[in-house]
C-alpha cells in the first residue's frame, strides 16, 4: 500500500547542482542585492536633495543687487562679496551713508550707524545683517 501522505522530501529531479554552482549563483544574488541597494540608496539622496530649496534661493539675487550697487557708488569694478568697503575699498564714511540709503531704497533693513560699525563691512556681512 502506498503512503497516502504527501512525501516532504523534493522528488529527485535529472541534474543536480555542484557545490561550486551553488556558490557562484548565491553569490550574483549577493552582487545583484548589493546593487539594488546602492541604486536605491542613490535615488533617495536625489529624491532627498530636490525635496528641499537652496537655504538662501534669493541669496545670489540680493547679493547681485548690492554688488551692482557698491560698484555704482564707489565707480570701481573690482568689488567681490567679500572686499571690506573701508579697508579693501577705499570708501567714505560719505560714501557709505549714501549706499545705505540706496540699500534702504530697496528694502534692506539696515541702518547707517549699523553700516558704519561693522568689524568687516563686506556685501557678505551686509546681507547677513540687513535680510
Amino acid at each position: 500500500m502506498e503512503n497516502p501522505l504527501p512525501s516532504i522530501l523534493p522528488k529527485p529531479t535529472g541534474l543536480r547542482k555542484s557545490s561550486s554552482t551553488r556558490s557562484l549563483a548565491s553569490l550574483a544574488d549577493v552582487q545583484a542585492l548589493i546593487l539594488a541597494q546602492d541604486e536605491e540608496e542613490q535615488a533617495h539622496r536625489r529624491r532627498k536633495s530636490l525635496s528641499k530649496p537652496p537655504r538662501h534661493g534669493s541669496m545670489p539675487m540680493y547679493a547681485k543687487i548690492l554688488l551692482q550697487l557698491w560698484q555704482r557708488e564707489l565707480q570701481c569694478n573690482n568689488v567681490d562679496l567679500m572686499s571690506d568697503f573701508f579697508y579693501d575699498l577705499q570708501g567714505t564714511e560719505e560714501q557709505g551713508v549714501q549706499l545705505v540709503s540706496h540699500m534702504q531704497a530697496l528694502g534692506f533693513n539696515i541702518t547707517e550707524a549699523q553700516f558704519l560699525a561693522m568689524h568687516r563691512c563686506s556685501i557678505y556681512s551686509v546681507l547677513l545683517r540687513a535680510l
